[in-house]
């Protein structure tokens, strides 16, 4: 009886381990230079996105294993982000909607979009895809401070051309 018992729990255990296997997915990069495995400012990155964001890769199908594992990356970190693989060829409406441009589709090309905000990336590098996103997240609203009261020109002067004399 004691045997049944350690068998069912031996059985029950593996069963749950199982189960969080599946519904847990880890990955481990045992290579020397940890190539498979994103820099920790991009994973931080990744892990602070609060909007959906989709990726979609140009590329025709024969390309796509040279940028997927990179991009697979990318996807198992976040569960915000969306990877989508279109070739260029059977796509020509979206590209024409999207306005990408056909020199840089012929050498492949990655949009990363929030919503109707989109920026293309053609460096198709781990800092090149986070630079992209980076912009992407910080928005494109830049802003510009103007001093005074030290000399400095005036954005408008009392003359009406711009730029010229100290503003009072």
């Amino acid at each position: 009886s004691s045997a049944l018992v350690s068998t069912i729990s031996w059985i029950l255990i593996l069963g749950m381990l199982g189960f969080i296997a599946q519904r847990r997915s880890v990955r481990f990069d045992w290579s020397e230079g940890q190539v498979n495995t994103l820099t920790d400012q991009t994973a931080d990155l990744l892990d602070r996105l609060d909007v959906e964001t989709e990726v979609t890769a140009f590329f025709a199908r024969s390309e796509i294993p040279a940028v997927s594992s990179l991009l697979d990356l990318y996807d198992h970190q976040s569960d915000r982000l969306d990877v989508q693989y279109v070739d260029p060829n059977a796509a020509p409406l979206m590209i024409e909607e999207l306005a990408l441009d056909p020199e840089a589709l012929a050498r492949g090309l990655v949009r990363i979009s929030q919503g109707a905000d989109g920026i293309a990336v053609t460096e198709l590098t781990e800092s090149g895809l986070t630079n992209g996103l980076l912009k992407l997240t910080r928005g494109l609203e830049k802003k510009v401070y103007f001093l005074r009261g030290h000399g400095e020109r005036g954005i408008q002067a009392a003359g009406g051309e711009d730029g010229e004399g100290p503003e009072g």
